[in-house]
């Protein structure tokens, strides 16, 4: 038992012994190392935590195609009077059954401030093209497009007319005359009707060399020249 007790007493401080030993590093500068391929290293990119959608994909409206919830809206905001639902009885198609349906009695419409509602970044002099379905019923004068800033001021706006009772895809373009890095979109209406919507999208004109990705980030990442 004794002798047990002496080595384990011995080894802790015949290691602290050895640790306390000063280090050689020797460099064969002579000499090369082992091959490093020049494909090691690049970038990885995985679709979590909004890496894409809300990422480095300029698509600036969150739940544009309103199936993000199977009930309610979200990201999604009336204005003024508006009562909004979520409506499946007349689909753009099967795989796309979910439209928004506003229904207005005296004016009003709905609103995205972008990915978390933190609002959209509209740049002064930018344009953004607006695309979308819709279809109405008994609507009293044309929907207004407007860019606005987190107080509601309209920075860029459009009218889109001649909204039937079929589905049909309008596209348009809006210019920024102010900035705000707070904004919104805007999709509003005077009168009285029943409006659906359905594959809402706001893009820049301006992407990173036209292939749909935000300028300031994909200009990051090229600058950090990956090899892949």
């Amino acid at each position: 038992m004794n002798a047990f007790r002496l080595a384990a007493v011995a080894l802790p401080i015949s290691a602290m012994l050895l640790a306390a030993e000063p280090a050689q590093l020797t460099v064969h500068v002579d000499r090369n190392g082992p091959a490093i391929s020049p494909t090691l290293y690049g970038i990885f990119f995985e679709e979590i935590n909004r890496a894409g959608d809300g990422g480095i994909y300029a698509e600036m409206l969150e739940n544009r195609s309103f199936e993000d919830h199977k009930d309610k809206p979200v990201c999604w905001t009336r204005i003024g009077g508006a009562d909004l639902s979520l409506d499946r009885s007349q689909p753009i198609n099967p795989r796309n059954p979910t439209a928004l349906k506003v229904v207005l009695e005296n004016g009003g419409g709905i609103s995205n401030a972008g990915f978390k509602g933190v609002g959209l970044a509209i740049r002064k002099g930018a344009a953004y093209r607006l695309s979308l379905y819709a279809r109405a019923e008994g609507l009293e004068g044309p929907l207004m497009a407007r860019l606005q800033n987190r107080d509601g001021k309209t920075l860029g706006e459009q009218a889109i007319k001649d909204i039937g009772a079929a589905w049909k895809k309008f596209e348009i373009e809006l210019t920024a005359a102010d900035e705000d890095l707070a904004g919104k979109l805007a999709l509003e209406a005077a009168g009285k009707g029943t409006i659906w919507f359905d594959m809402v999208s706001l893009f820049p004109k301006e992407t990173w060399k036209g292939h749909g990705m935000r300028v300031d980030l994909a200009e990051m990442i090229a600058g950090m020249k990956p090899s892949f």
